[in-house]
């Protein structure tokens, strides 16, 4: 999503974590497909989103006008990037994954994917909700989401004036390898071609 929020301090907010990193992956991402020789044999789409920070209202919109259309259009998963850039001092590269309001198989298959293509990441579990990834889980499509951290929120300017990308703690190296998982999960279910 590319709102963002100041609840704390002063109420601008410069949101280079939330979400200014899952935007940054967001465009890397389109810009390296744009710039190979890959095809897909199902349609892909890369969406941003306005409004998560007043209730997923963006993607409420959007997911339920695919499940309105006749047949509902076929999502085969929604995978959502929401804070990705910040790591705690002291604490190893994570990637994690919702514990609830998601599709447990989008989840799980995603997990084997960074398995494979970034194992210095470790993985776990945030009980982190609310993203838009669950516009797409309430209307019956698989979905998922991306996290920097198991555990809960660490970042200490979540919400904050002070949300920059210059900053301890703000790691460009985690965000990069959380980006490069959901790359390979879009070529992995495009069925890409070169």
């Amino acid at each position: 999503h590319y709102d963002s929020r100041g609840t704390f301090g002063s109420t601008t907010a410069p949101g280079a974590n939330d979400d200014g990193s899952g935007i940054a992956a967001l465009l890397s991402i389109a810009r390296a497909l744009g710039t190979s020789d890959v095809t897909f044999s199902s349609p892909v789409q890369l969406v941003a989103f306005s409004g998560e920070e007043q209730g997923l209202v963006g993607s409420s919109k959007y997911a339920s006008h695919l499940a309105s259309l006749s047949p509902a259009f076929d999502v085969k998963l929604a995978l959502q990037m929401d804070m990705l850039a910040y790591r705690k001092p002291g604490e190893p590269m994570q990637l994690a994954f919702p514990n609830q309001l998601a599709t447990k198989s989008a989840t799980a298959h995603v997990w084997a994917i960074a398995d494979i293509y970034t194992p210095e990441l470790h993985q776990g579990y945030t009980p982190v909700c609310c993203s838009d990834h669950q516009s797409f889980w309430h209307n019956n499509f698989p979905a998922t989401w991306v996290f920097e951290r198991a555990g809960p929120i660490a970042d200490p300017m979540y919400h904050n004036s002070a949300d920059l990308s210059q900053r301890d703690g703000y790691d460009p190296q985690q965000l990069a390898a959380i980006a490069r998982v959901v790359t390979a999960t879009l070529l992995d279910l495009a069925a890409s071609q070169l």
